[in-house]
């Protein structure tokens, strides 16, 4: 009995000294908390420009912020139907039925929708009012490198500036182009925005569903996906051009 005494003994002291050796002797142990968020995987940060940004969180869903040059369908239900199709001007304003300057600019169509619907009940009896956005003008992004061309009647496809239309990310800027080509680096795609450049492993996206490299763009920014045929000697044109596009020179 004593030798079963002393065998526990000396086990509950080995489970002390191992207790200890983990937490260190004369500290205490973190917090669980602690703990996962420490093994949590740290989100990749592109810092982005709350002017540039394409969409904002509306009830958990991302919707579209009107801009500078977008086109607008206006539409008043009344005793008659009155439509109209209007330009954000440069002041962010727009003008529709009896009123003038009504601020678009950094709303979404449901923000919009209500400040028009507002706006008229002065002169109406509970006006309708439906706001659909026809052209997207106001924040554009720049594709080049390796992307197919791929004859599609109904959308741009290929290399280009393209415009966003709500929450896009790099993957479904590429796929909605025509996708990359056989000889494209996906795990060396380049993001260049405010004068910073990023390098991104979007093969990493795909081959394990991360989606912390899968950056969502912002007005202004430029995609560039690298592929193997590219030379080193290459040029970007970008900017208010008919083709924006990389050419190669000798």
């Amino acid at each position: 009995m004593s030798h079963l005494i002393h065998t526990s003994r000396m086990s509950r002291g080995w489970c002390w000294l191992w207790v200890a050796t983990v937490i260190g002797c004369g500290s205490t142990a973190p917090p669980v908390t602690d703990v996962v968020q420490a093994l949590a995987p740290q989100e990749r940060e592109f810092p982005m420009d709350p002017a540039r940004r394409s969409f904002t969180e509306r009830l958990g869903f991302p919707e579209y912020i009107i801009g500078v040059g977008d086109v607008l369908e206006l539409t008043l239900r009344d005793l008659s139907l009155t439509r109209e199709e209007v330009t954000v001007r440069p002041d962010g304003n727009v003008s529709f039925s009896l009123l003038e300057n009504v601020s678009a600019g950094g709303r979404t169509p449901t923000e919009l929708d209500e400040a028009l619907t507002t706006a008229l009940a002065q002169f109406l009896r509970s006006p309708k009012i439906d706001v659909r956005v026809t052209e997207y003008n106001s924040k554009m992004v720049s594709l080049l490198g390796a992307i197919s061309v791929t004859e599609r009647s109904s959308s741009q496809m290929g290399q280009g500036r393209y415009p966003l239309k709500g929450k896009t990310t790099l993957l479904d800027l590429i796929l909605n182009a025509g996708g990359a080509t056989p000889d494209a680096q996906l795990d060396n795609v380049t993001l260049v925005r405010d004068g910073s450049s990023y390098k991104i492993d979007l093969q990493k996206v795909l081959r394990t569903g991360d989606p912390r490299e899968n950056a969502v763009l912002q007005g202004g920014d430029i995609v560039i996906v690298q592929g193997a045929s590219l030379r080193s000697k290459k040029v970007i044109v970008l900017g208010e051009v008919a083709n924006p596009s990389v050419y190669m020179f000798p």
